[in-house]
């Protein structure tokens, strides 16, 4: 079975909000996992098919996700893919024009490729 299908699903829904945004708003993916008391901004996933984990970065919302570089204040979990609570897409205003607070990207991997620097 593909645990990581609901990846997928978020990226579409991610950018079908982006698209038809409110002005001064962008969406928002936050992630709740065991072990957080709440959700967390969730910037870029990539997720193993083969061994069944993502990783996640857990963003700052210093500016736009780059899994190349990141933030100092980022995080990246590594969790298993049964392990994610929920996740919830909303819409929040932009506090500074041009620049969205956090953003959202997926990428599937294979073999043992979860790193930052395959973004």
């Amino acid at each position: 079975m593909d645990s990581h299908w609901i990846w997928r699903i978020v990226k579409d829904n991610y950018e079908s909000m982006h698209k038809e945004a409110p002005g001064g708003h962008v969406p928002l993916v936050l992630v709740s996992l065991p072990g957080y008391s709440s959700p967390l901004p969730l910037g870029w996933v990539q997720s193993n098919v083969e061994h069944g984990w993502a990783m996640l970065q857990l963003a700052t919302g210093e500016g736009d996700v780059d899994p190349t570089t990141g933030y100092p204040g980022d995080r990246y979990v590594f969790v298993r893919a049964d392990h994610v609570l929920s996740i919830e897409l909303r819409y929040v205003r932009v506090t500074v024009p041009d620049r969205a607070p956090v953003g959202f990207a997926y990428r599937e991997v294979s073999g043992d490729e979860l790193t930052p620097e395959t973004g």
